[in-house]
């Protein structure tokens, strides 16, 4: 099993500590946080300190905040230089909210492994197997199945298994964290529900409750690494 957190929701110990802490856990996998402009520049001084070799998957959050995917100078300008790291560290994903795309053509000119995710209830879009069809349909790309968006929408899980039939073939990374109003710690919301509708568990996970604390991120781990029955 590939499992590990997103880099952006544990931003409560320094960021090279942080990763020594995912390591003694035993995570072996790792999504790095480019939600803003802002994070992709802090990054910038640890590439070369990241121990790669400790992890068998690495995936990359693309921007959020402030930021919409047209062709124009702001979007190539990012794309361009994650290209780069890419061809460097050879990322698994790049993941991307479709709801921010006003212009898929712009994905056609990089090579990188784009992958697109559902959306929680807060949109309109994405958030659906219909929406995800037309979001296939506009760019060639994977699919991150984000279970706590699934539960916003559809609190049975169903909606989780019938994105799993739907778009199974694509998928290749699970977003997984707890829900309460946000992205809460399963251990706190303890909803083993949606820990349970993971459809494939050699799918890559990446743990994305926020943390707050050490303890957090240790407490987090333990209580999925449990409920997965990972050893």
């Amino acid at each position: 099993m590939k499992i590990g957190f997103n880099t952006g929701r544990t931003d409560v110990i320094p960021f090279l500590e942080k990763i020594k802490v995912f390591v003694e856990l035993g995570c072996n996998a790792i999504e790095f946080s480019m939600m803003s402009l802002e994070e992709e520049d802090k990054l910038d001084k640890y590439w070369d300190q990241i121990p790669w070799d400790k992890f068998v998957y690495f995936s990359v959050h693309a921007p959020v905040h402030e930021f919409i995917y047209r062709n124009d100078n702001k979007t190539n300008d990012f794309l361009r230089r994650l290209q780069e790291r890419h061809n460097k560290y050879k990322f698994d994903l790049i993941v991307i909210h479709p709801n921010l795309v006003e212009d898929w053509s712009v994905f056609a000119n990089y090579d990188m492994p784009f992958a697109f995710e559902n959306m929680d209830h807060r949109n309109s879009y994405a958030k659906n197997v219909i929406d995800m069809k037309d979001v296939f349909s506009k760019a060639k790309a994977a699919m991150v199945l984000d279970v706590n968006h699934c539960f916003t929408n559809d609190p049975t899980m169903q909606l989780a298994k019938d994105f799993y039939v739907a778009f199974g073939h694509k998928m290749k990374e699970i977003h997984l964290s707890g829900y309460d109003t946000f992205h809460e710690p399963l251990y706190v919301t303890k909803q083993s529900q949606i820990i349970d509708a993971i459809p494939d568990k050699e799918i890559p996970i990446i743990i994305e409750s926020t943390q707050k604390s050490l303890d957090d991120i240790v407490n987090e781990y333990k209580y999925i690494k449990d409920i997965l029955k990972i050893d």
